[in-house]
């Protein structure tokens, strides 16, 4: 999983800046499944927050 300024610099690309993919992906070292799933996905992955156990 990526973090997420990784996520928003991936969306922005797509978004703002029009790139394609397989540009993205080279531009950013991702692989280009994982481009695809952050640029073109709606929904943002939720960070995980664990209980501590006293």
């Amino acid at each position: 999983m990526l973090a997420m300024p990784e996520i928003n610099h991936i969306k922005n690309l797509r978004n703002n800046k029009s790139l394609s993919i397989n540009e993205i992906s080279k531009r950013t070292g991702f692989c280009w499944t994982t481009v695809k799933k952050y640029a073109d996905g709606d929904q943002l992955p939720e960070e995980k927050v664990s209980e501590k156990k006293e």
